[in-house]
């Protein structure tokens, strides 16, 4: 395996680990015009690491004229970030039983179902 096919492979992992976030995020946003671009920008500028992983992968991106196994740095970054945008979205099953019923329309408060009969026939 030479250098220019690890950079390939390192390259084609992170596209496509990067590819299915952001599917996921333009799926969230309903395939809006630029509405995942303006997602990704607040996500990029988030904290200090998120900006600091793009100068990371810029930089990396620009020495890799001269040395091309600073790409796999570059695919690394944008594998890797944004931090906290992870590739998975949560589910109802993951956020907490009062948070759901509320997101459900109910109040969080009664809508159980009554142990012990409750439906009046005796």
């Amino acid at each position: 395996m030479t250098e220019t096919d690890l950079c390939l492979a390192a390259c084609l992992i992170g596209s496509l680990l990067s590819g299915i976030r952001w599917l996921r995020v333009a799926q969230r946003e309903h395939y809006l015009s630029l509405s995942a671009s303006r997602f990704a920008l607040r996500w990029w500028r988030l904290g200090i690491v998120n900006p600091l992983m793009i100068l990371i992968a810029v930089g990396a991106a620009l020495i890799s004229i001269w040395f091309a196994s600073s790409c796999i740095i570059t695919a690394a970054m944008m594998a890797l970030g944004p931090i906290g945008l992870g590739l998975k979205g949560l589910s109802l099953i993951h956020i907490s039983e009062p948070t759901r019923r509320r997101g459900m329309g109910g109040s969080g408060v009664g809508g159980e179902k009554k142990k012990g009969g409750g439906g009046g026939g005796g």
